[in-house]
């Protein structure tokens, strides 16, 4: 089994994406979640092992924006 953490970074400056935190509505008392939006696409950086002995992995996502130039030009390419 491989256990994965995904630790995402919002820059609310530059994202035009919707995304709410929850923490108080959440049934998850102890859990910091943050709710997004349909369709929300986050770009993936860095992915490296973080405990030796066993199959961990933390990956790091960014949220993007909705006027992302490589985004555009991907969903233009798939149209």
């Amino acid at each position: 089994m491989v256990g994965i953490l995904f630790q995402i970074t919002i820059d609310p400056a530059v994202s035009s994406t919707p995304f709410a935190s929850i923490r108080d509505e959440s049934y998850f008392k102890k859990e910091d979640e943050i709710l997004f939006s349909m369709h929300t696409v986050f770009r993936i950086g860095e992915v490296r092992k973080i405990d030796n002995n066993r199959a961990l992995y933390q990956v790091d996502l960014k949220l993007t924006s909705d006027d992302d130039p490589q985004l555009r030009e991907l969903t233009d390419y798939i149209r």
